[in-house]
């Protein structure tokens, strides 16, 4: 009874699918039900059920489940559910939605005792604006189908969002580590709520463009009283690589051409252009400081700090990164100079 009273309150919530199965009885022809083998594996089942349902959140608040166990004794709620003769609480859907506040794309999948199946990664593991995505699936030691494949809701890329009902999304603030550091610390059953890949992939490159726009106006505050020049498309002058910075000829040499080339289709550049994030994480390998890393964007930009890169800019900010790494100071002057 209790089972179809839960099952009939959470009708039409994503949660139903999470609750556990009932401990069938079996056949009483097969087995006696007065053998104390039976009962006590029956008892032993039904507290593991039990057990199961008080770690779920929406159930451990449900009324019938805690007069149930004893713990109210509230009278029976005067509701009728689905017409099956189950008086129970129906479900207050707006305190369902704020409770879980489901994104787009959002949905739970419940793990019980064992191996979750599934390996999680983040491509940066400090930076709380980063997801924490599906990498692979993992099989049991028998080669069987792990827990996240065989429930087949999860997907490779998909992003974790929330961790036994706790959002651990990139708008909690928390690192890569710190949400696996919960997964890890938290009660069995663990539901897992994940946001599909693509709805997360598109969520994450708008809060990037958000952020990049932000430091490109910022940035051109700052770049108000200081002058602007033209840069030219690169071009072939004779043999010769070259772009026009400032109304003079900068010319690359094969060796350049060929490096800066390769480091242009490696950078993380996607449809011609290098944004301000893709580009600060490639240009922070050279070792400069932030400040130099700034004044090279913007020199290469034109004197102005652009959101993107294209591939003139980034051959020349490679120019400027030469430079820096060799003690010289980051102007357009220092190009120009004898051996620079």
């Amino acid at each position: 009874e209790l089972n179809s009273n839960l099952k009939s309150s959470i009708i039409g919530c994503h949660m139903v699918k999470s609750l556990p199965k009932f401990p069938a009885k079996g056949i009483k022809f097969l087995k006696r039900h007065d053998d104390p083998k039976f009962v006590e594996d029956r008892r032993k089942r039904l507290s593991e059920y039990l057990t199961f349902l008080s770690r779920i959140q929406l159930i451990s608040r449900n009324v019938e489940f805690l007069r149930f166990l004893g713990i109210t004794d509230a009278p029976k709620p005067k509701y009728k559910i689905l017409g099956n003769g189950t008086y129970v609480v129906p479900p207050d859907y707006k305190q369902l939605a704020s409770a879980f506040d489901l994104r787009q794309g959002e949905y739970a999948v419940t793990f019980p005792l064992g191996p979750l199946g599934v390996v999680l990664k983040s491509a940066r593991n400090n930076d709380t604006t980063c997801p924490t995505l599906v990498s692979s699936f993992k099989n049991n030691k028998d080669g069987t189908e792990g827990a996240a494949q065989r429930s087949g809701k999860i997907t490779i890329g998909d992003a974790l969002s929330r961790v036994n009902g706790t959002n651990v999304y990139t708008d909690a603030q928390l690192p890569h580590r710190a949400r696996i550091a919960r997964i890890k610390a938290a009660s069995r059953p663990l539901e897992l709520h994940f946001i599909r890949g693509s709805v997360a992939a598109n969520e994450v490159r708008r809060r990037q463009k958000a952020a990049e726009e932000a430091a490109a106006a910022e940035a051109a505050e700052e770049d108000a009283d200081k002058e602007e020049f033209e840069i030219s498309d690169l071009y072939y002058q004779g043999e010769d690589l070259c772009l026009t910075l400032d109304g003079r000829v900068l010319a690359f040499t094969p060796v350049e051409v060929k490096h800066y080339s390769t480091l242009w289709e490696s950078c993380g550049a996607e449809d011609g252009t290098l944004g301000g994030g893709e580009g600060f994480e490639f240009f922070v390998l050279s070792g400069l400081s932030e400040d130099n890393l700034a004044e090279v964007w913007r020199l290469s930009s034109g004197g102005r700090s652009l959101a993107e890169l294209h591939k003139n800019n980034f051959f020349a900010a490679l120019k400027f990164v030469a430079l820096a790494q060799t003690g010289k100071e980051i102007v357009l002057e220092s190009l120009f100079a004898p051996n620079p």
